[in-house]
């Protein structure tokens, strides 16, 4: 339902302004879930990118994401590159993220609502999003936020505006991650949500929102690339 997991991704995010990738003509979106559309967006300096999604682990254990493509049919979308039997290389996720100039400062992977019963229907996604956390941060994301385990929906929504209340009040994600954990903490699936992050701090942003920087030499490289390439 596109529809109620926009609505529940704009709730945990409140007041942060969004821009949505989602297939309904109905809905406030800026185009399709493809792979390519969102690392075009993420170009425009996106700090946070918050990805629902179904996924699987393959064979190998690597894990797997279902996107869409220009023709919105599924795509499913490897971490890592992957060859055709052609020979031709197909970029993943991972490697189309760290190529950017900028990465997003948090990512958010969460899945869609899937099997469950009654009114706590959970996802059987999650251990696919824990997988791909780390490869997230090893390629230079400074915080990731994955599901270790299927996780109920009323958790998750609980969870994530908690999160973001948090993370409002001073930047740091480690506390603000302690602190959305306790606020569902009466839950069976409290524990779920995990943190991945490359950050010696914590602090992820300001107390003024400006996202903080790695260290001053990496962003005057960055800023001389974005230079070079006007």
């Amino acid at each position: 339902n596109v529809a109620e997991e926009l609505e529940r991704a704009r709730e945990a995010l409140r007041p942060i302004p969004i821009t949505a990738l989602c297939s309904a003509d109905d809905l406030d979106c800026r185009g399709r879930p493809t792979l390519d559309e969102m690392v075009d967006h993420l170009r425009d300096g996106y700090d946070v990118l918050y990805l629902v999604a179904h996924g699987a682990l393959s064979k190998d254990g690597e894990p797997l994401l279902w996107l869409e493509d220009a023709g919105g049919q599924a795509d499913v979308i490897a971490a890592d590159d992957t060859w055709r039997p052609d020979g031709r290389r197909v970029s993943g996720l991972v490697s189309r993220l760290s190529e950017m100039p900028r990465l997003p400062r948090l990512v958010i992977l969460a899945s869609c609502q899937g099997a469950g019963v009654g009114d706590e229907p959970a996802s059987p996604d999650t251990h696919v999003l824990s997988a791909l956390g780390p490869r997230l941060a090893e390629a230079g994301v400074p915080a990731v936020v994955a599901m270790q385990g299927s996780i109920t929906m009323a958790t998750v929504a609980r969870f994530m505006p908690a999160l973001f209340k948090e993370l409002r009040r001073d930047g740091q994600i480690d506390r603000a991650v302690a602190a959305a954990r306790q606020a569902v903490q009466e839950r069976s699936d409290w524990w779920m949500p995990v943190l991945f992050t490359r950050l010696e701090s914590g602090e992820l942003f300001s107390r003024h929102g400006r996202a903080v920087g790695d260290e001053p030499e990496a962003f005057w490289t960055r800023l001389l690339k974005d230079i070079g390439r006007l």
